[in-house]
């Protein structure tokens, strides 16, 4: 984490040089810190370090109070994420050279420096975390005690084959994420595993999961149809926001929603109905607020991220 700080404090005093103002000093606090302090004599700021700013970092971050004397160093900010952040009057700078920093007499906003080949934030996990693992995980989140089951009912009950769940599950345990107590499994940080499922769910999964994007009215009633609404529309039905699109997965025949709302196929239409990538047997009877989390934090918007962290704090956060 130091080099990384060093790298990016290196890049910020560039950009001070070419504003002709004093560069800052830093000084880096040794390991487990891991941070710093960046100074000069207009400005003192306290260096929080995220080496990835993955959806669900971010999320925590912007939903948390900032210090104005706080700067966020990080291996990357896409455009999306910068203007997120600035929004929140959130100062950051990156290895790639976006930063957006502000004291007394100098402010500085640079944006859409490419990310450098050498980030791969796409980082190699085991089995646990790949497209399969991750339909296990999202079982073993929101189903009671199903960290306990027999390894056929949970192949039975993700998708995955019996063989599968065998490696996912050690994978899990070697990695340190499930730990034995008292001879039951229980996660070792939940809201950790959360975070990363969702970090990876956006990733590998979603791009997977087959949909159908539609032009038309979106139903007064969705409940009619076999459809569960995930995302924002199951943001809208808590009353947490309004959203003109739809967005379900669909458990059964739709022909006659299809019809009755006069839905045409259409790419860059306004509803998008999802093929549900666990097994029929198992029903919903609505979606599971980890889905809605992640689908929210998925779409890359600073209004559907803050209804994510109120969706976190009210249904997920006390999930331990």
């Amino acid at each position: 984490m130091n080099e990384l700080i060093t790298n990016v404090a290196e890049k910020i005093n560039t950009a001070l040089h070419t504003l002709k103002q004093e560069p800052f000093q830093l000084t880096l606090r040794p390991a487990p810190a891991e941070d710093g302090i960046l100074q000069n004599d207009c400005a003192v700021f306290r260096v929080d370090v995220q080496k990835y700013l993955t959806t669900a970092a971010l999320q925590k971050i912007i939903q948390n109070p900032w210090a104005d004397d706080m700067l966020l160093i990080t291996e990357y900010v896409s455009p999306q994420q910068g203007e997120m952040l600035r929004n929140k009057e959130i100062q950051y700078a990156d290895a790639a050279g976006n930063m957006f920093i502000r004291y007394p007499g100098v402010a500085i906003l640079i944006s859409n420096c490419a990310k450098p080949q050498r980030i791969e934030q796409e980082k190699c996990v085991g089995r646990a975390f790949s497209p399969t693992g991750l339909k296990l995980i999202f079982l073993l989140l929101t189903e009671p005690d199903a960290l306990n089951w027999g390894y056929r009912n949970l192949a039975q009950y993700s998708g995955v084959s019996l063989g599968s769940v065998g490696y996912i599950m050690a994978d899990l345990q070697n990695s340190g994420h499930l730990i034995n107590a008292d001879g039951k499994l229980i996660w070792k940080d939940r809201h950790k595993i959360i975070g990363k499922w969702c970090d990876y769910y956006r990733a590998k999964l979603l791009p997977r999961i087959k949909k159908r994007c539609y032009a038309g009215t979106v139903p007064e009633n969705d409940l009619e149809y076999p459809l569960l609404a995930g995302g924002e529309s199951a943001a809208e039905q808590l009353h947490l926001l309004k959203s003109r699109r739809l967005l379900a997965y669909c458990t059964g025949n739709i022909n006659l929603c299809i019809v009755k709302n006069r839905w045409k196929e259409d790419i860059d239409g306004n509803i998008e109905i999802r093929t549900p990538f666990w097994p029929e047997c198992r029903t919903f009877d609505k979606i599971p607020y980890l889905l809605i989390y992640a689908d929210l934090l998925a779409e890359d918007d600073s209004r559907c991220t803050e209804i994510a962290g109120e969706i976190f704090n009210r249904f997920l956060r006390g999930d331990q």
